[in-house]
């Protein structure tokens, strides 16, 4: 594997669909697959103040001030360029921080020079499954803790990164387990579903 790193970010968030189409970043967790290094920031996401919503109080629970005093995201672009993020691959969970990621650049009017890899993806791609499989739910097959606090991007980065770092590692172990995982689970939905029916044949 070339040089890369575990990649989370965290976004503004409400529950409305304008949000989702244009994220803008909150914080930001990196880590070294290779190394010990890590980075973490918190993002002001835009100049003007704005209340935080309730939604996303609950679900990331940054401190308000912190993040309002944070620097706005072309310092933090060029400090991902400092910690090296152009150097190798920056590996995440879903397309939704790749996303976030190329909005910040043309909101901000910084090149979008990234190259971004989807673990998620690259997982569904070997597997042949193509439902959302989480994170957490695989750390959980393969028996690795889940890191600090979810939802926080440097403990969801560290996460991330034991979960490539061991699939890589075991890759036709991990992925045969996360196959019978998911065909005992559709199989269980099956039998749910179709319940009154199999109790009637009885």
């Amino acid at each position: 594997m070339n040089k890369g790193y575990a990649l989370d970010l965290e976004m503004w968030c409400t529950k409305t669909k304008d949000d989702r189409d244009d994220p803008d970043i909150v914080s930001v967790g990196l880590v070294d697959l290779e190394g010990e290094s890590e980075y973490y920031t918190l993002v002001r996401p835009f100049k003007k103040k704005k209340e935080v919503p309730t939604f996303m109080k609950e679900l990331l629970n940054l401190p308000e001030e912190e993040m309002w005093n944070a620097p706005m995201f072309p310092k933090i672009y060029y400090e991902l360029i400092g910690e090296g993020a152009l150097i190798g691959d920056l590996y995440t969970w879903g397309n939704y921080d790749d996303k976030a990621l190329r909005h910040c650049c043309r909101k901000h009017g910084t090149p979008y020079m990234f190259k971004v890899k989807d673990f998620q993806e690259h997982i569904a791609t070997l597997t042949n499954i193509r439902r959302n499989l989480a994170l957490s739910d695989l750390l959980e097959l393969f028996s690795l803790k889940e890191e600090g606090t979810k939802h926080n991007a440097l403990d969801d980065a560290k996460s991330l990164k034991k979960l490539i770092l061991y699939f890589n590692a075991n890759e036709k172990e991990c992925v045969h387990a996360i196959r019978k995982k998911c065909y005992k689970t559709e199989l269980a939905q099956l039998q749910e579903r179709y319940k009154d029916v199999i109790d009637n044949v009885k």
